[in-house]
């Protein structure tokens, strides 16, 4: 699977997470569809022009025990969310195109495959194209040491 690697700058988003504890880590996907649901459901469903920028889905607070949060939103979202920041960084940009369930999974198995240099403190996908979601482009970003 190629990539690029980009130093990226700083980038503050909006959205609601949730965090997985390590024994919990089987259910992930589970967990991860779910607040993807919540976030169309009660944001994106309420006010579609809401979204002017691209969905953000991120996982950070990563744990020894494999846990970590994970949290879906958009840079331009106000209101009483949770706000986090994408720290500036060098990461590993993996462009997909595809279903946003499947095309993502098989990315994210792939990218455990392989033999970067993860930093593990923030990782990210952004969703780049409207709401078609089995046509979507979508940009993996790994943060790397």
């Amino acid at each position: 699977m190629n990539y690029q690697v980009k130093n990226c700058e700083e980038k503050k988003f909006r959205g609601i997470a949730k965090t997985i504890p390590g024994k919990e880590i089987a259910n992930a996907s589970m967990v991860i569809g779910e607040l993807w649901n919540t976030f169309h459901q009660t944001l994106v469903a309420a006010e579609p022009a809401i979204i002017t920028s691209p969905c953000i889905g991120l996982y950070t607070d990563y744990q020894t025990d494999g846990g970590y949060t994970v949290m879906v939103g958009s840079e331009n979202l106000q209101g009483g969310l949770i706000e986090k920041t994408i720290p500036a960084g060098t990461y590993a940009v993996f462009s997909i195109h595809g279903d946003v369930q499947g095309a993502v999974m098989k990315a994210w198995e792939e990218i455990n495959t392989m033999n970067l240099q993860r930093s593990y403190i923030c990782d990210y996908e952004e969703y780049l194209s409207g709401s078609d979601t089995q046509h979507m482009d979508i940009n993996i970003y790994i943060g790397l040491k």
